[in-house]
């Protein structure tokens, strides 16, 4: 499955963006399960037809059903100097049954500094998981809710979870953008510490 990605890479070029496509390409949805409070760390990729980025996280359990995450990624390009950021909190529901919670919630805030500008973009979110367990393969359901002071861009996605080790954790997934019909495929890789 995972080497349909490297078949794509190739298809998908980059180009500017408006803050629109920006909000669209640096938020990812990537599903980290919990890890008996230890701190989780990795790389977050991402494309879509117009770009490509990836993202540095880190996610602390703070409690067996709260978390607190942050990600960052530096831009370079000819005429584009930016920092994308993002810190929030985990939310899950606590199930009696099993150490899988079926519910999640996930609120932060992001931003993306343009170096060339010095101009400072922010946008908030909002995202509900559901998880469920399909012959032995988790896959996370989720409803995304992305808002400014003047536009709001809604998505829904599928992610599939593969655990290695107990440390090593894969996330592969697709996320569709209902706003205005955009399809990105994201891939995250985690390592609990």
């Amino acid at each position: 499955m995972f080497k349909y990605i490297f078949y794509l890479l190739p298809l998908f070029i980059w180009s500017e963006t408006t803050f629109k496509e920006r909000i669209i390409n640096h938020t990812t949805s990537m599903f980290i399960p919990f890890s008996n409070n230890l701190p989780d760390v990795g790389v977050s990729l991402k494309t879509n037809r117009s770009f490509i980025s990836y993202t540095f996280f880190s996610q602390v359990w703070i409690s067996s059903n709260l978390a607190v995450y942050g990600k960052i990624a530096p831009y370079v390009r000819e005429k584009d100097i930016y920092q994308y950021k993002s810190t929030g909190v985990h939310y899950r529901f606590l199930n009696d049954l099993s150490n899988i919670s079926q519910f999640n919630i996930k609120s932060g805030i992001h931003s993306i500094t343009d170096k060339s500008n010095l101009k400072d973009e922010n946008w908030f979110n909002f995202s509900i998981y559901f998880n469920k367990i399909f012959k032995k393969n988790e896959i996370s359901f989720n409803w995304n809710n992305y808002f400014t002071k003047n536009q709001t861009i809604k998505s829904i996605g599928i992610i599939k979870n593969i655990n290695f080790f107990q440390k090593f954790i894969i996330n592969f997934g697709i996320t569709h953008y209902i706003s205005f019909s955009k399809s990105s495929i994201n891939l995250t890789f985690g390592y609990s510490l």
